[in-house]
């Protein structure tokens, strides 16, 4: 007998589907496993979006116990469109007066005007030199620099081409071809503004004459030695100014050394002293507030979302709803945003203009928010500490700990994901054990039924047999009978 080696062939059943029937049953243990492990990562998620908001909300809060918030200090000038000032350090006192006399400058020449910006000019070579300019009687090299020659060949010797050639040889000025209307011309300027930052340019002229007005001579600026083509239309200058009447001076317009602790820019000359005051920041330390009002209310917003139930619809509902760990916290934060400061003027949040709505959404009274940081040690104190009280601890400080231990190894947010990480890693090894049990219940299935088609075949090849021995014998007998 041939061996049947499609299921189904010797019986008529469809083995195939039967087998696949009866391990679809088989699986929906796996199938509720595969639901909850895809819940149990929506938790992991949510917790994991929770964790971000609260270290954001703990950053906010964490600034308010740093010395910055109430030390911080304005330069103000009395007059910004005159100077305007920063403060760069500690050590700064109030009540300055400043008068800027004269703005700093950079040296600036000018070439003869040139039919064309690709006019040929000439070969050789250029020397520039930074330096401070006695008039033009003298010139003295500034000290730490050297000079630097740039060589121009026949492929370099149009205005364009020396342009970019002295910008790449980074001499400390810097080219230009400048169209004026008519001609263009040649300007080269000190990269740096102030006496010290001026410069002179000489040239050795492939044409055999450093001095005449043609080839590269036309591009020299040296007025002692003679070969002066360049027109100097800037002098290289220093800003001077007088501070609280006491003469100072700088290379650029911005004086950060004269005043220790301030740096100031001037911007025009002025004929009376400007005021130069240090105020408290106060700007700051408020948006400090609305930063951390901001970020509590986004940890608000995230933990309801991610906590609501909605009656009969579970699917609608957020995947941490039910988990008392992420309520707890909820209600943790709204209590002590609740409770007092360390003492002074401001005892709570609402004093300085910061208050709760139902839903647990923080508004900002910007009125009284302005009042409360024109007291930055009353402030101090319901935020940070009073420094009168040692071991006293405000609403921000508490709030901070609160987080850390929250965020921390053994804190609420951490053990309840390390607990959601075990269930489902016990869930995959669950799949995986019910996944390899199944395997052998399909491979016994396929084993059973194969043995039972076998034998359905061998039962219908004896069945045809027995058959057509019986309509042989009643093809004999009829035969037989109608010869007699």
């Amino acid at each position: 007998m041939a061996t049947i080696s499609a299921a189904g062939i010797g019986s008529g059943l469809d083995i195939n589907s039967i087998v696949a029937q009866l391990v679809a049953i088989e699986r929906e243990p796996i199938s509720r496993l595969k639901t909850a492990a895809t819940k149990i990562e929506s938790q992991i998620s949510a917790f994991g979006r929770l964790k971000g908001a609260l270290a954001k909300l703990r950053d906010t809060s964490a600034a308010f116990t740093t010395p910055a918030p109430w030390t911080g200090r304005l330069a103000v000038s009395a007059d910004p469109n005159t100077f305007d000032a920063r403060i760069t350090g500690a050590g700064v006192i109030a009540g300055h007066a400043l008068r800027p006399t004269a703005l700093a400058a950079a040296q600036a020449n000018a070439s003869a005007g040139f039919a064309a910006a690709d006019s040929v000019v000439g070969t050789g070579t250029l020397t520039i030199d930074i330096g401070t300019w006695t008039g033009t009687t003298s010139f003295a090299p500034k000290a730490g620099t050297s000079a630097v020659t740039v060589t121009l060949g026949a492929t370099d010797n149009t205005l364009e081409r020396i342009r970019d050639r002295i910008n790449e040889a980074n001499a400390g000025v810097a080219a230009e071809v400048v169209f004026d209307g008519t001609n263009h011309r040649l300007t080269v300027t000190s990269r740096q503004s102030g006496a010290v930052n001026g410069f002179r340019i000489t040239a050795v002229d492939s044409d055999g004459s450093n001095t005449n007005g043609a080839g590269l001579s036309r591009l020299t600026y040296n007025p002692p030695g003679g070969t002066s083509q360049l027109a100097r239309n800037v002098t290289a200058a220093d800003a001077t100014a007088t501070l609280d009447g006491l003469a100072i001076r700088s290379t650029s317009n911005t004086f950060d050394r004269a005043l220790q602790g301030v740096s100031f820019t001037v911007k025009k000359t002025s004929t009376t002293a400007v005021g130069l005051d240090i105020a408290f920041d106060s700007a700051s330390l408020k948006k400090r507030v609305e930063d951390f009002v901001a970020a509590y209310n986004e940890l608000n917003g995230l933990a309801r979302s991610l906590t609501q139930v909605v009656p009969g619809n579970a699917a609608s509902s957020g995947p941490l709803q039910g988990d008392r760990g992420a309520s707890n916290l909820q209600s943790r934060l709204r209590s002590l945003l609740a409770e007092s400061g360390a003492g002074g003027a401001l005892t709570r949040l609402a004093d300085a203009g910061v208050t709760a709505g139902v839903d647990g959404t923080l508004a900002i009274d910007s009125t009284k928010l302005e009042a409360a940081v024109g007291q930055p040690e009353e402030l101090r104190k319901l935020f940070d500490a009073d420094a009168a009280t040692p071991g006293s601890t405000g609403l921000m400080r508490r709030l901070r700990d609160m987080v850390d231990d929250a965020l921390g190894v053994d804190g609420t947010i951490t053990s309840r994901t390390d607990g959601l990480q075990e269930r489902l890693q016990r869930n995959q090894r669950d799949q995986d054990r019910l996944e390899a049990r199944i395997a052998l219940v399909e491979k016994r299935l396929r084993a059973q039924y194969g043995a039972l088609d076998t034998r359905m075949a061998g039962l219908n090849s004896l069945s045809s047999y027995v058959t057509q021995q019986m309509q042989a014998l009643n093809n004999f007998y009829g035969a037989r009978n109608n010869n007699n």
